[in-house]
């Protein structure tokens, strides 16, 4: 049962160390066992067989020609996903800081292909920590919670800062957001589910992390600056005719559900690094590389649906 503790908290928290021989057994690992049970899937829903070359196929349309259009296969394996998404971006920010890099590498994690040799490279990477460093590798995120975070909690609200530290955070995500569509869309001319989904857990990583990095703050307070940044991002492609409204309204679930995890990401960069502030910007520029990726997959296969309405009538 100690074993099973640990290895969740290495796994759904990101409180515990994770060096390169931690993070090349979970990562390899958990690939593995992926690959076979959703080989294993795919061979009972759709009757054929997906082969590695097929799986780790970086373009997604050629993975969803393997599961014939069907759209409950395809929920059913994005909801038995996303665990391995925030086990693999967790673990990477958390061995990107054990080795001495920046932990905004996470955001390679979500580009098709790149992500293999980021997994690579971190898995190699030696730890690069300092003597002060080493003590609190363990429980970094808990060191400073007990210091600052539980104390900010019985404070009273300052409405002066607090309201600056909002409003600059809730600005600058939605901004970064909204730059990276304006890439895409206007200068690359490719606006992908990829870059759609993408650009929310961007924001929320961002915007914690500008709203944690002056001082630590609760996580009620950096979901709510999160809850901001993604209606203020929508507000503004609602301004600039990037999108009508009904199609916000209904994307905003979805857009939620993708910003949350990144705050908690994000808030975590904040509090366990000293990593400046231009590593956020930078990664918001990783996105469009995402929706190049996306947009050279190959065509789907593609079918033709024709209704007809007769009349039996003069």
């Amino acid at each position: 049962m100690a074993w099973l503790a640990r290895t969740l908290k290495l796994w759904f928290t990101l409180e515990a160390r994770v060096d390169r021989r931690a993070y090349a057994l979970t990562g390899f690992g958990l690939m593995a066992l992926k690959y076979l049970v959703e080989v294993s899937f795919v061979r009972w829903a759709t009757g054929s067989w997906w082969s590695p070359v097929d799986y780790f196929n970086p373009f997604f349309g050629a993975r969803m020609q393997a599961l014939g259009h069907q759209d409950w296969t395809v929920w059913t394996l994005a909801f038995w996903s996303a665990p391995f998404a925030w086990i693999g971006a967790s673990m990477t920010i958390r061995r990107a800081v054990d080795a001495g890099l920046s932990p905004w590498l996470f955001v390679l994690f979500f580009v098709p292909g790149l992500n293999y040799v980021l997994m690579l490279a971190l898995a190699a990477a030696p730890t690069r920590r300092s003597s002060a460093e080493e003590s609190e590798a363990d429980d970094p995120l808990s060191a400073l919670e007990g210091k600052d975070v539980e104390r900010r909690a019985g404070e009273p609200w300052r409405l002066g800062r607090d309201l600056r530290a909002t409003v600059s955070a809730s600005a600058v995500s939605a901004l970064a957001g909204l730059a990276v569509v304006l890439v895409s869309v206007l200068a690359l001319e490719v606006y992908s589910a990829a870059l759609f989904l993408g650009t929310p857990l961007v924001v929320g990583a961002v915007g914690a992390f500008l709203f944690n990095r002056g001082e630590p703050r609760t996580i009620p307070a950096t979901l709510g600056v999160t809850t901001m940044s993604v209606l203020l991002f929508g507000g503004l492609m609602l301004l600039l005719a990037l999108e009508g409204v009904v199609c916000l309204a209904m994307s905003a679930p979805l857009a939620m559900i993708a910003a949350l995890p990144g705050a908690v990401l994000g808030r975590s960069i904040a509090l366990t690094t000293r990593t400046p502030a231009s590593h956020a910007g930078i990664a918001t520029l990783v996105l469009p590389l995402v929706a190049v990726a996306e947009s050279r997959q190959p065509d789907l296969l593609r079918s033709e649906v024709t209704t007809v309405m007769e009349v039996d009538a003069p």
